[in-house]
This record gives C-alpha cells, sequence and structure tokens, in this order.
C-alpha cells in the first residue's frame, strides 16, 4: 500500500476530494509472455505473446468531505466507501521486436 495519488495525476483528472481515498491505494501486477526469437548474425526478431493480471484495493478511510458546487446551500456531502474497493482486469498481450547489435567481438 502506498500513495499513488502522484501516479494517478499522470494519467488522471483527480479531483481533490478524492486524495483521502487514492492515498490508501496499493496494486498486484502479473505479466508472463512466451514467445519465439530468430536471427542471423547482429540482427535478432522477435514474437512473444501473453497476459497481464492486476488486481488493484482502495482502503476504505475515513469519510470524504465533498465541496459544493459555487453558489449552492446546505451542507457539504460526505462520501464514505462501505468496504475497500477492488479492481481486477485480464488482458492479453504481444510484442513483436527487432533487436540490431553494433559492433562485433575484439
Amino acid at each position: 500500500m502506498g500513495n499513488v495519488n502522484s501516479v494517478l495525476r499522470l494519467f488522471f483528472q483527480v479531483p481533490s476530494w478524492m486524495s483521502g481515498y487514492v492515498q490508501q491505494a496499493g496494486y498486484s501486477y502479473y505479466n508472463a509472455h512466451l514467445g519465439i526469437e530468430f536471427g542471423r548474425h547482429n540482427i535478432t526478431g522477435f514474437i512473444h505473446l501473453g497476459g497481464s493480471y492486476v488486481n488493484a484495493t482502495v482502503r476504505a478511510p475515513n469519510p470524504v468531505t465533498v465541496p459544493q458546487p459555487t453558489g449552492s446551500t446546505g451542507s457539504p456531502a460526505q462520501v464514505l466507501l462501505g468496504q475497500d474497493a477492488s479492481v481486477r482486469a485480464f488482458t492479453i498481450s504481444a510484442k513483436l521486436g527487432l533487436i540490431v547489435f553494433f559492433g562485433g567481438p575484439s
């Protein structure tokens, strides 16, 4: 578990009232590929196929107060997660590449 605010801000627009939640998030990531590599002399090509699995958890901290829109009246709303939020994802992936080696044995 760790503070992931800075990582989320790289990819998403995270509202300030959410910072209390994403400070207590963690994930496990697994990735496996099988493939074939082929080449001749200083050039190698490869094709890899596999999958990735992500299991993420956001811990349920104390209630978070959500700011009211400008001009509204009344007390601010509070958001409380009743339990830890969990996200699981599995995806297939592929890699295709070419490696060129420069130079040679001395």
